[in-house]
């Protein structure tokens, strides 16, 4: 038998020799560019780049604020993910008593009209998601009721398979009215054959993660303790605390609420303690 190394010639052993002095920062250097409209988002959440996704959630579970935070809503959840609701530009993970509010961030510096044809959930400008945590900041800080930004991320890469698999439970358990955000599936058999799943999201994709104390269910969803017996005291209840808290809100920062809907009021019971 020959010996292997008698297969290479020079150009191979130039380039294992070139490869062999390669150093992080060479891979540094060729990294993506950041783009100019992600930069205000990034200073925002003090990074100079992109975390990759999936990194970032598998490691997500021991960063402090999951180990230290501790909710009026489950001060001792398991530090699992879960899919604990979505909205129309975001799906929102629970771990421990906070959620993750996953917002995808669309490509400013893609100029292209058409062209992809696969349906893929709505995405928003890193301006308009800089303002959200603006506003939630400065909401959670100032008015009583209103909930507490704890932190922001900016993320890069193909949507982790542990998301992916969670919104399929919910999406069994409870139906979901957005768009997956992983791979699409057609429902016939010969069209997976002739079509293969396509990812909604490309590998380059970003996204904006904003962090926040579980305020519990939504009022769309809230199941109420005793609603036979004292259901129209807890309504009641419910929605005198919506109206002080808007009307206060509205006078200390002079903005007007036209619109609410019942998925904006998160709800949790509380046990008054006796007098």
């Amino acid at each position: 038998m020959e010996d292997d190394e008698s297969d290479l010639d020079d150009t191979d052993v130039n380039d294992i020799l070139k490869f062999a002095n390669l150093s992080i920062s060479d891979y540094q250097d060729h990294a993506p560019e950041v783009p100019k409209y992600l930069l205000p988002l990034l200073q925002e959440c003090n990074q100079n780049s992109p975390h990759e996704f999936s990194s970032f959630i598998n490691s997500f579970p021991f960063d402090s604020i999951v180990q230290s935070y501790e909710s009026e809503l489950a001060p001792h959840s398991k530090v699992e993910f879960r899919k604990v609701g979505e909205a129309s530009y975001s799906e929102v993970f629970g771990i421990g008593s906070v959620v993750l509010k996953i917002v995808p961030v669309r490509d400013e510096s893609n100029t292209r009209v058409g062209g992809h044809d696969v349906e893929s959930p709505p995405p928003s400008d890193a301006g308009d998601v800089l303002r959200e945590i603006a506003a939630t900041r400065l909401m959670g800080e100032l008015c009583e009721g209103f909930t507490k930004l704890l932190r922001t991320y900016v993320v890069r890469g193909k949507y982790p398979s542990l998301l992916l698999s969670l919104w399929d439970e919910y999406n069994d358990l409870k139906g979901s009215e957005s768009i997956k955000p992983g791979e699409e599936f057609k429902n016939q058999t010969f069209t997976l054959l002739m079509f293969p799943p396509k990812d909604t999201f490309s590998v380059s994709q970003v996204y904006a993660i904003i962090v926040l104390p579980n305020g519990g269910p939504d009022l769309e969803t809230y199941t109420f303790s005793s609603p036979s017996k004292n259901g129209w005291t807890q309504a009641c209840s419910i929605f005198w605390q919506v109206v002080y808290t808007i009307a206060d809100a509205e006078n200390l920062v002079s903005f007007e609420v036209r619109v609410l809907f019942c998925c904006d009021s998160l709800c949790v019971f509380k046990h008054n303690p006796a007098p």
